[in-house]
């Protein structure tokens, strides 16, 4: 029979937005995987520009944006926040000896004698997920991995020591059995808009803390050389 149902309203959601980035910061990513160590900040940006432009584009004749005056300031917010990430993208790779190796890497029974198990009360279970993004030092034989977070709590160790925070380790862990390479440390890059409190009105100081703002944070090996090997700069 006939019953009302419920009508959403037709809005931009959380989620909309995270697949935004993601689909916008792998893109990037996918089109830079041969240059992304040595192109400056414009080209980075304009990159990004044609990447969000067509993503967007998509949004608004097939999703949740439309031509109103809201929606188009929504679409100048997220554009702008995907080229800070290029931007942001661009400056960490400059002279760093490691490079993007693979992206959206899925893990689970599909890798044979590599998968990760852990004992259950039922007996072994394999675990599966997908990683965002693995970067690799071909000569070195290490490779790092990265994973896109918009808004949340920094990775803390005694968190992961004690088991509450485990989907990084675990992503490392299984890249590093996948891959057969050592690590390089499991990072967090924020997908955020680079919005800053500040009591400076030096845009020198500004650009530094919003740079700040995007550092990778997680879990890091105890060993400068293959630091600087990640980041030329990281002394500074």
């Amino acid at each position: 029979g006939l019953r009302p149902r419920r009508i959403e309203p037709y809005a931009l959601s959380v989620q909309d937005e995270g697949t935004f980035f993601h689909d916008a910061v792998r893109a990037f990513l996918s089109q830079s995987k041969d240059d992304l160590n040595r192109i400056g900040i414009p080209t980075a940006e304009a990159r990004m520009d044609l990447i969000a432009d067509g993503l967007l584009d998509l949004m608004a004749s097939q999703g949740p944006l439309g031509d109103s005056a809201v929606a188009l300031a929504e679409r100048r917010r997220l554009k702008a926040t995907a080229r800070t990430c290029a931007a942001v993208l661009a400056e960490h790779m400059r002279g760093s000896r490691f490079s993007t190796a693979a992206l959206e890497t899925d893990f689970g029974v599909e890798d044979g004698m590599a998968r990760l198990t852990v004992n259950a009360v039922s007996g072994a279970c394999t675990l599966e997920g997908r990683i965002d993004r693995i970067d690799e030092w071909a000569e070195g034989g290490y490779l790092r991995v990265i994973d896109y977070k918009r808004g949340g709590k920094p990775l803390a160790l005694d968190e992961a020591w004690h088991g509450l925070s485990l989907q990084l380790p675990v992503y490392l862990a299984a890249a590093t059995r996948k891959r057969r390479e050592q690590s390089a440390g499991v990072y967090y890059f924020p997908l955020d808009e680079g919005i800053l409190t500040t009591q400076s009105t030096d845009p020198g100081d500004v650009e530094k803390a919003r740079l700040d703002s995007f550092r990778l944070n997680g879990l890091a090996p105890d060993d400068m050389d293959l630091l600087q090997a990640q980041s030329p700069n990281f002394t500074q």
